[in-house]
Formats: C-alpha cells, sequence, structure tokens
C-alpha cells in the first residue's frame, strides 16, 4: 500500500476546484430568489422602483414589454403603430421588430405575463453563464472563487437589475446575446466565432446602442475576421437605418435634461450636482437652461478623464496585458455597450445590466497581479454604480438615495467607462499577444 495522501490547505483547495463550477450556484441561485419573491410579492419599493399599473391579466406591469405585444396586436389587426403603447407614450420604432416576430407567432397582449417571465428566466441563465465562466477562469483557490461568486451575486441583484425584470425589459435577450456574443467570438474555433458574429448582429439589430461590443475587436495585431464581418453589418444597418435610430433616440427623450434618478450619461453628474436635494428626475432650472452647455461639459469630462488615464497607461512601467482573451473581450466589450447611450444622452439605468460582463471580467483580473488595481477599479466603479441605481421613488420606509450617494455612483460609472476606453486606446498604440 503507498504512503496516504497527506492534507493541506493547498491540497484541499485543489480538490474542491474539481467541483468550482457548484460555485456559479451562488449568484444564479441569488438572483432567481430575488426575481421569485418580487414576481410573486411585488414589493418593488424595497429596491426603489416604482411599479407601473399592469395593463393584462399580470399582476406585474412588464410595462416595458407590453408596449411591444400591444404593437402585435395591432400588426395582426393591421391599425396605426403609433398610440399601440398602453401607456401611451409616443411611439418606439424599435418595438416594430420584435412586435412582428411576435405577430408571426400569433403572441401579443395576451402572453405579456409568460413572455415577462420568460425574460427574467433569460436572464437568471445569463448570468449563469457569466458564473461559470468566473468559475472555469479562477485559478487561486475555491475560497477565493466563493468570494468572487459572492461580489458577481451581489451585482446581479441591484435596483437596476430589479427595474429590468418589472419592466419586462427586451435587454434580457440583448444582454444575453452580447455576453455569449463575446465568449463565442473569443474561441480559437472559426465556427464558433462565426456564431458569436450572428449573435452580436442580433443584439444591434435589437437595440442600436450595443453596437460598442466590437470594440475589442478593432485592434493591432492578428485580425477577428468574423468580429470585423459583424461589426461590417452594423455599419451598414446603421447606415440604412439612421433616420429611425435619430427617431429613437428623440422620442426615448435622451436628448432632455435629466438628473441621476434612474438614470445615467455624461451630463448627469453635472446636472445632479447642481440640482437641489432631495433629487428628482428634473434638473433645476439653471440646468435646463445651460444643458446644451452642460452636455458638452460632459463630453469634455469623459475625454479629458481617458486621456489622463491613457497616458497613465502608456507611461506607466505596469504590464497591463488583459489576458486570456475572453477576459479582455467581455471587460471592453460590456463597457463598450455602456458608453454608446452614456455620451449620447440619458438613458434609463437598468442598461447598466451590461456592467454584468465587466465585473466577472474584473472579478477574473485580480488574479493578475500587475492588472490588480485596474480590476479593483473596474469593481468598485460598478459597484457603486449599480447600487446607487434605480432611486425611483421613496419607498414605503422612506428611503431615497441622497445627492451624494448618485454622484459617487456616477464617478463610478464614469472611471469604468474611461478606463475602459483607456485600455482600448492602448491596445491601439501597442502590438500584444495574449493567450487564447
Amino acid at each position: 500500500m503507498g504512503r496516504p495522501r497527506r492534507y493541506s490547505w493547498r491540497t484541499y483547495s485543489e480538490d474542491m476546484l474539481s467541483s468550482r463550477y457548484l460555485t456559479a450556484l451562488i449568484p444564479t441561485g441569488s438572483i432567481a430568489l430575488v426575481a421569485t419573491w418580487q414576481l410573486s410579492s411585488h414589493s418593488w419599493s424595497a429596491f426603489g422602483v416604482e411599479p407601473m399599473q399592469s395593463m393584462t391579466d399580470a399582476q406585474t406591469s412588464f410595462a416595458d414589454l407590453a408596449n411591444i405585444t400591444f404593437t402585435a396586436d395591432c400588426l395582426r389587426e393591421g391599425t396605426p403603430l403609433e398610440g399601440c403603447d398602453p401607456y401611451g407614450r409616443s411611439f418606439q420604432p424599435y418595438v416594430v421588430m420584435p412586435a412582428r416576430i411576435l405577430a408571426w407567432l400569433h403572441l401579443g397582449s395576451a402572453s405579456t405575463n409568460m413572455l415577462g417571465l420568460a425574460l427574467t428566466v433569460v436572464f437568471v441563465f445569463t448570468v449563469a453563464l457569466l458564473g461559470i465562466w468566473i468559475a472555469h477562469q479562477w485559478k487561486v483557490g475555491v475560497l477565493g472563487l466563493t468570494g468572487a461568486q459572492v461580489i458577481f451575486a451581489g451585482c446581479c441583484v441591484t435596483p437596476p437589475m430589479v427595474l429590468a425584470i418589472e419592466r419586462g425589459q427586451l435587454e434580457f435577450v440583448t444582454l444575453a446575446c452580447v455576453t455569449s456574443s463575446l465568449l463565442l467570438l473569443s474561441s480559437s474555433n472559426v465556427g464558433a466565432r462565426c456564431a458569436g458574429a450572428v449573435l452580436g448582429n442580433i443584439a444591434v439589430l435589437s437595440k442600436f446602442f450595443p453596437v460598442g461590443l466590437w470594440a475589442p475587436f478593432i485592434r493591432r495585431g492578428k485580425p477577428n475576421w468574423p468580429a470585423l464581418a459583424g461589426l461590417l453589418v452594423t455599419v451598414l444597418f446603421t447606415v440604412f437605418t439612421w433616420a429611425t435610430l435619430t427617431q429613437s433616440t428623440s422620442t426615448a427623450r435622451a436628448d432632455l435634461p435629466a438628473t441621476s434618478k434612474s438614470q445615467f450619461g455624461s451630463a448627469n453628474l453635472v446636472a445632479t450636482a447642481l440640482t437641489p436635494s432631495p433629487v428628482g428626475y428634473t434638473p433645476s432650472d439653471w440646468v435646463i437652461d445651460h444643458w446644451q452647455w452642460i452636455r458638452l461639459m460632459g463630453w469634455v469630462t469623459y475625454i479629458l478623464v481617458t486621456l489622463l488615464m491613457w497616458l497613465y497607461l502608456r507611461y506607466s512601467a505596469t504590464n497591463m496585458e488583459i489576458s486570456p482573451q475572453g477576459t479582455r473581450n467581455l471587460l471592453l466589450g460590456g463597457a463598450g455597450v455602456i458608453v454608446v447611450p452614456y455620451l449620447l444622452g440619458s438613458s434609463h439605468d437598468y442598461r447598466e445590466m451590461f456592467l454584468l460582463p465587466v465585473v466577472a471580467a474584473g472579478l477574473v483580473m485580480v488574479q493578475q497581479g500587475p492588472s490588480r488595481p485596474v480590476a479593483i477599479t473596474f469593481l468598485a466603479g460598478c459597484f457603486a454604480t449599480l447600487v446607487t441605481g434605480s432611486a425611483m421613488v421613496p419607498t414605503d420606509s422612506g428611503f431615497l438615495w441622497p445627492k451624494a450617494a448618485m454622484i459617487i455612483g456616477d464617478v463610478g460609472l464614469l472611471a469604468v467607462l474611461t478606463l475602459a476606453t483607456a485600455l482600448w486606446l492602448n491596445g491601439l498604440q501597442r502590438h500584444t499577444t495574449e493567450s487564447r
């Protein structure tokens, strides 16, 4: 008989890592439990979310989904699409494509509840995918992996995610497509990369703003041809639908003055800071009167902070290569999705769900010594942004994020997006070799 194996904490950790994928149940179970609780109890105010009145038999409003399902009814009945939204909101051209798909499947307003629940399930599976990816990339011990999954779970159950569940947001499908696309485009298999390019284009077709997911593939070095082909399709789509995209931005009121209360944008930091407490949806009169200058100030701030971070990365002795490829793609692709609506104007903060790939990549980067400070910056910025989001109305207990908290969230998002842009610019300046 051989000598018995001596166990130490290190060998015990190595054995436990053989079942490391079980840790993905932490974020997956967390969002599943929160979603089940909210959909059954309708305690939306516990997350600062203002529920809307349901226009269907569903107890949850799924209000944004209802806009699509009622439009599908209009398509089948041949009635004008303007005015199909049961909440009387301005016509949004982007609802037509998914509404046509629902009409073809003979689905409509009567299916709103079923489809809203299906969107929640899609979100849970996307969280599971990212949790499994974190476990697959983790190398330094099961205790640290468990902590990483707990942090990721915390980000998954923040107010913007709960808001998206209540509204029945189609962005859950977009997030699933973006996440899957970025991971597949990181593969060495050509077929997988082609599938990733197709999913990336589906994401862009469903909502224009995910165009930023292609950012990681515009770089020096060996080109990722499927990704570049996907980018070309996106460019052509943008050219031929520019008028519709412009109308969507206008009818979404993204160009109107707004604060950080349930919204984000490059100008919102200044608008919130100059609005007296308690901060509402509408900024102060002075901000409204000088909104164009404040928007310009937001863009200039973004450019200057990005430049400073890029100069630091460019001339720092620290090796800032991000590996493996999937980590880089999730980090820059997820942030790239957010950059577009951030610069275009005020956007509803449920879109901050696209920071989840950034969080996952940041957690994996923590293992890499040279990039640990950058990873911690990403994680801190994402957490601050997500936790302070969706402070829409005071809850039953009187809770409302103070102005200082909203500003901290804005600064966190500014740090995340400018640092991601600086990393991307740094990659354009130097040829790096990254492991796949």
